[in-house]
Protein backbone atom coordinates (compact mmCIF):
# COMPACT_ATOMS: atom_id res chain seq x y z
CA UNK A 1 0.00 0.00 0.00
CA UNK A 2 1.16 3.59 -1.12
CA UNK A 3 1.84 5.79 1.91
CA UNK A 4 0.57 9.23 2.09
CA UNK A 5 0.27 12.22 4.57
CA UNK A 6 -3.00 12.84 5.35
CA UNK A 7 -4.49 16.28 7.35
CA UNK A 8 -5.44 15.12 10.82
CA UNK A 9 -7.27 18.58 11.22
CA UNK A 10 -9.51 17.98 8.09
CA UNK A 11 -10.58 14.67 8.97
CA UNK A 12 -11.15 15.74 12.94
CA UNK A 13 -13.83 18.72 11.09
CA UNK A 14 -15.49 15.92 8.45
CA UNK A 15 -16.30 14.04 11.30
CA UNK A 16 -17.24 17.29 13.78
CA UNK A 17 -15.45 16.29 16.24
CA UNK A 18 -13.39 19.28 18.04
CA UNK A 19 -10.08 18.59 18.77
CA UNK A 20 -10.00 19.81 22.27
CA UNK A 21 -13.03 17.77 23.38
CA UNK A 22 -11.64 14.32 25.25
CA UNK A 23 -14.09 12.09 23.65
CA UNK A 24 -13.17 8.98 22.35
CA UNK A 25 -14.57 8.33 18.11
CA UNK A 26 -13.99 5.61 15.74
CA UNK A 27 -11.96 6.02 12.65
CA UNK A 28 -13.20 4.18 9.77
CA UNK A 29 -11.17 3.00 6.98
CA UNK A 30 -13.44 5.10 5.05
CA UNK A 31 -13.19 8.59 7.09
CA UNK A 32 -9.29 8.06 6.19
CA UNK A 33 -9.15 7.77 2.70
CA UNK A 34 -11.70 10.99 2.23
CA UNK A 35 -9.16 12.61 4.33
CA UNK A 36 -7.24 15.34 2.14
CA UNK A 37 -3.49 14.86 1.78
CA UNK A 38 -0.33 17.19 2.31
CA UNK A 39 1.87 17.52 0.37
CA UNK A 40 5.64 17.25 2.36
CA UNK A 41 7.45 19.91 0.47
CA UNK A 42 4.87 22.36 1.85
CA UNK A 43 5.73 21.33 5.00
CA UNK A 44 9.44 21.65 4.40
CA UNK A 45 10.61 25.98 5.52
CA UNK A 46 11.96 27.97 2.83
CA UNK A 47 14.72 30.36 2.49
CA UNK A 48 17.29 32.68 0.77
CA UNK A 49 20.41 32.88 0.98
CA UNK A 50 21.72 36.62 1.64
CA UNK A 51 25.70 37.54 1.42
CA UNK A 52 27.20 39.99 4.27
CA UNK A 53 30.05 41.86 1.96
CA UNK A 54 31.64 42.63 5.17
CA UNK A 55 32.36 39.24 6.36
CA UNK A 56 32.37 36.86 3.08
CA UNK A 57 29.65 34.87 4.24
CA UNK A 58 25.82 33.76 3.17
CA UNK A 59 23.13 34.35 5.61
CA UNK A 60 20.39 31.71 5.70
CA UNK A 61 17.35 33.82 6.42
CA UNK A 62 15.24 31.00 8.07
CA UNK A 63 17.64 29.97 10.79
CA UNK A 64 20.56 32.58 10.65
CA UNK A 65 23.00 30.02 9.68
CA UNK A 66 25.94 31.60 8.13
CA UNK A 67 28.59 29.98 5.72
CA UNK A 68 31.92 31.11 4.35
CA UNK A 69 32.08 32.50 0.97
CA UNK A 70 34.18 29.81 0.07
CA UNK A 71 32.31 26.95 0.37
CA UNK A 72 29.22 28.33 -1.92
CA UNK A 73 26.05 28.11 -1.21
CA UNK A 74 23.80 24.66 -0.96
CA UNK A 75 20.03 24.45 -2.41
CA UNK A 76 19.39 23.77 1.06
CA UNK A 77 20.48 24.89 4.62
CA UNK A 78 22.56 22.38 6.36
CA UNK A 79 20.99 24.36 9.70
CA UNK A 80 17.41 23.81 9.29
CA UNK A 81 17.01 22.15 6.39
CA UNK A 82 15.10 25.11 4.41
CA UNK A 83 14.59 24.77 1.11
CA UNK A 84 16.79 27.65 -0.40
CA UNK A 85 14.37 29.73 -3.00
CA UNK A 86 17.53 31.47 -4.90
CA UNK A 87 20.95 28.98 -4.48
CA UNK A 88 20.92 28.35 -8.37
CA UNK A 89 20.97 32.58 -9.15
CA UNK A 90 24.43 32.95 -6.48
Amino acid sequence: MKQRLIDANALHYHMGVNQNDKQIFYITGEDIDAAPTIDPESLRPHGKWVKDQFSYRYLCTNCKMTLPEWLGVFNYCPGCGAKMEDADEI
